[in-house]
């Protein structure tokens, strides 16, 4: 799914949040080859200035990656 921090490191922060409720890993990448664990702060920081990024679960379960969906909703572009 294609989300963006809209050059705000708070939403960055709530992205972080939101990811670490999950047990499943998460990547998120930019550039299409610059990729971090999407449950850091460090790693989601360095993308905080406005870059269209992809954000991935690594799931099983259709239900967490449904819900997990849902709440990328607030990041989309």
């Amino acid at each position: 799914m294609k989300i963006t921090f809209k050059n705000d490191i708070c939403v960055a922060m709530d992205f972080v949040k939101i990811c670490s409720t999950y047990k499943s890993p998460i990547d998120l990448c930019a550039d299409g080859h610059y990729i971090v664990d999407a449950k850091s702060i460090m790693g989601v920081s360095a993308f905080a200035g406005g870059y269209d990024l992809d954000v991935t679960i690594y799931s099983d379960s259709e239900s967490e990656r449904e819900q997990f969906e849902a709440d990328m909703m607030a990041f989309a572009i």
